[in-house]
């Protein structure tokens, strides 16, 4: 039997492909992988790592239902107002309404600062930037990270980024 999670997540898939400010395809597969990667540096739980998983693939759900032109930086809480009522973590949910939250507090779509943002969101931040930034050399998207550590990004997510990179060679 077929969740009411997968259901929605494929028919928001097939939608966000047709969304011109959508992200190239595999988007949230590549975040996913980067999230569940920083939280295994980070010693998450199995839980938080399966929280943090379907976060990942679900955080830009929000993108399908933005008419064009309207506000893009509402997909964040429209994606986690979507998902109310599904067999999803609280924690999921929260991820997915604060990707956007800077730890500076000039984030969105609620101005949280530091701690008060979820772990998880922090961790989905890192990941969602570095595959943004893709196209980029290793050594840049490590250097961007650093300028944005302490600004949009956790310092110690940034940090497991960084030796992460540095265990692995990809810097």
């Amino acid at each position: 039997m077929l969740s009411r999670q997968l259901i929605v997540w494929q028919g928001s898939r097939a939608l966000a492909r047709r969304e011109a400010s959508f992200v190239r395809a595999g988007h949230p597969e590549r975040v996913r992988d980067l999230a569940l990667n920083l939280g295994q540096m980070l010693d998450l739980s199995g839980p938080e790592l399966e929280a943090l998983s379907r976060a990942a693939l679900l955080h830009d759900i929000g993108r399908s239902l933005i008419p064009p032109g309207g506000d893009a930086r509402a997909h964040p809480r429209v994606g986690a107002d979507l998902l109310i009522g599904q067999d999803l973590p609280r924690a999921t949910l929260d991820a997915v309404r604060q990707h956007h939250e800077r730890w500076d507090g000039r984030g969105f779509p609620c101005g949280l600062r530091g701690s008060a943002i979820s772990g998880l969101a922090r961790v989905l931040a890192v990941a969602n930037a570095l595959d943004h930034w893709g196209h980029l050399p290793p050594d840049v998207r490590a250097q961007r990270l650093v300028w944005e550590r302490g600004l949009a990004f956790d310092p110690e997510v940034v940090n497991a980024y960084l030796r992460m990179s540095a265990h692995d060679g990809t810097e």
